[in-house]
């Protein structure tokens, strides 16, 4: 079954709508110690002008053939803000202070920013191999920039960086700085994953992985929890890991 992508719109736009309803009466009980819904506000506006259709049409435009892996490793899709904010409070007695936050295939750099508003993170890292996509990233960085230094306390991220790269190619990223890593992996292929987990062996003890759908099954790692929350494209499974 192919959604329309008039279909695709609409059910998008009605997600987008419940998270504005829903999230904001959520968030509110995630126990945080900040105006979440303040930066709640902040990540919405940053996307007024940049909607789920403009970010696939962006996708399209990345040659899979350029890679190792399969096509259906490249759909894209999107956590929300609710979901970042509850992966964020189930984490928060495990993340180390001054941790660097890298999130694995980082489309138009959402949950960057959303880590980067819900958590004192000292740098926020997006990794995306599609150009077209990291470019969206970085204007949107560039664009409302103003809007982070109004938040400018010690309650948000120090650094936000977007890199146009492969992350399982050494040379253009350092597995070892990572302290909590997040892949939306649901739609990765076996070749994919099976790099991505190696790579997820070069991390430090203690590290964190959030993962989706897909679990880690590494011996050096233990699953924290797992739970269902919702995506662009409907429920999936969270699963936090982290390193032992």
């Amino acid at each position: 079954y192919m959604e329309s992508k008039e279909t695709r719109r609409l059910r998008y736009e009605e997600i987008i709508k419940d998270e504005k309803q829903i999230a904001k009466e959520k968030l509110k009980h995630l126990g945080f110690n900040f105006d979440v819904l303040e930066r709640f506000e902040v990540y919405q506006n940053l996307y007024q002008c940049n909607d789920f259709e403009k970010a696939l049409e962006a996708s399209k435009q990345f040659d899979s053939k350029k890679s190792n892996f399969s096509k259906t490793s490249f759909f894209y899709g999107e956590v929300t803000f609710l979901a970042i904010a509850q992966i964020l409070q189930k984490l928060q007695f495990h993340i180390k202070r001054n941790s660097i936050f890298i999130d694995i295939g980082s489309g138009m750099g959402k949950t960057v920013f959303g880590a980067a508003l819900l958590h004192n993170f000292k740098a926020c890292i997006g990794i995306e191999i599609a150009k077209s996509l990291n470019d969206i990233s970085m204007q949107i960085l560039d664009s409302h920039k103003a809007k982070f230094d109004h938040l400018n306390d010690k309650t948000v991220c120090h650094l936000i960086q977007f890199v146009n790269g492969d992350a399982t190619m050494s040379e253009q990223f350092d597995w070892s700085i990572a302290d909590l890593v997040f892949m939306n992996c649901t739609c990765f292929d076996s070749y994919l994953m099976s790099a991505l987990r190696e790579k997820c062996t070069l991390l430090k003890k203690g590290a964190l992985v959030v993962t989706f759908t897909q679990c880690l099954q590494l011996p050096s790692f233990t699953t924290i929890e797992e739970f269902e929350c919702e995506m662009s494209w409907g429920g999936a499974t969270a699963i936090l890991s982290i390193k032992i």
